[in-house]
């Protein structure tokens, strides 16, 4: 797995995703510090931390819209079948290689709380806790898009879907605090906001993390499930 989960890791960078990810998430992320943090001149990294859930919201789709979809448009799903790789190590290893792309784009981002700390003063405890929340944050979202993903035909049907579905999510944080309704509280499970909003303050919530966690692993198990079913399908 480790060897699968390198061919992944490098292909990003072999295929320039990995750097047009990379440049656009901090050029966002740039961006809302600029407006957010320098021209309101404020160390508070809360709206910065905030906002930038909303950039993963658009950008999630770009590390996942390649590893199945893609794999069919080039014909190389059906060697991903054949192959004597089980299904969960090659899955596994296309979802570590996103994951760890995602936590590139994280650290690469610390050098915006660095200009606050050279001009102000961080609190680096809350920043810390900050980061691991967008971390579980992102690690669910990537796992949600991998399993979406898994029902497209091409990168840019995967990245559509990724999409919808991220927003989804986001209409349901909405629909889960306006009421105590059945249908609210069915939303409340998939309310990723309400979730990530401690560590934006500065919290440690283990039980958000492990949700994050939880979740992450129900979309890839659900995924190997889908194409294993497939797999079997084939032989």
């Amino acid at each position: 797995m480790i060897t699968l989960y390198k061919h992944e890791w490098k292909t990003y960078f072999i295929t320039s995703i990995g750097y047009i990810f990379l440049a656009v998430f901090l050029a966002l992320s740039g961006f809302i510090f600029v407006v957010n943090n320098l021209i309101s001149r404020t160390s508070d990294l809360r709206g910065f931390f905030f906002m930038s859930s909303y950039v993963w919201l658009l950008e999630s789709p770009v590390p996942v819209m390649r590893l199945m979809a893609g794999e069919r448009r080039r014909g190389t799903d059906r060697i991903l079948h054949a192959s004597p790789v089980s299904v969960t190590q090659a899955l596994v290893a296309k979802y570590l290689a996103a994951l760890s792309l995602s936590l590139l784009a994280l650290v690469l981002s610390l050098i915006f709380p660095l200009v606050v700390q050279i001009y102000g003063g961080v609190h680096w405890p809350e920043v810390w806790m900050g980061y691991i929340g967008l971390f579980g944050y992102f690690a669910a979202h990537l796992a949600l898009n991998l399993l979406v993903s898994s029902f497209a035909q091409s990168p840019a049907a995967a990245f559509t879907l990724s999409l919808g579905a991220n927003f989804l999510l986001r209409l349901f944080a909405g629909l889960s605090a306006q009421g105590t309704s059945l249908i609210n509280r069915i939303a409340s499970l998939v309310d990723f906001d309400s979730r990530l909003t401690p560590f934006i303050y500065g919290q440690w919530s283990p039980a958000s993390f492990v949700y994050f966690l939880c979740f992450a692993v129900l979309c890839v198990s659900l995924t190997v499930l889908l194409l294993g079913l497939s797999r079997r399908r084939r032989a």
